[in-house]
């Protein structure tokens, strides 16, 4: 399933991503605010990497996660599919 080209998902003083010089990465966000990358993908010797600064797994409106930590901030939509997708291509399984 694409993704959408922007989202809103939860940055609690997240971390920045900043790849090597050089380096063969996919950017797949950045910080709106700060334009500084804050998710990328790439391959790593027989397997594949992503990485995310930001707090996807926590469902800012919902009792969903099983954690209250951020349950009065606005949610525009779950990132759980987003991670699911992740999981897929780090995997290498053909959905």
């Amino acid at each position: 399933m694409p993704e959408p080209d922007t989202a809103w998902i939860l940055y609690y003083w997240g971390s920045v991503l900043v790849p090597d010089t050089g380096a063969e990465v996919t950017v797949l966000a950045g910080y709106n605010a700060t334009d500084q990358l804050a998710m990328l993908a790439f391959n790593y010797d027989s397997g594949r990497v992503f990485l995310v600064g930001t707090y996807p797994e926590i469902e800012e409106d919902s009792d969903r996660d099983g954690v209250t930590f951020g349950d009065k901030l606005e949610d525009q939509g779950s990132d759980w599919e987003l991670m699911k997708s992740a999981a897929v291509w780090c995997l290498g399984i053909l959905e």
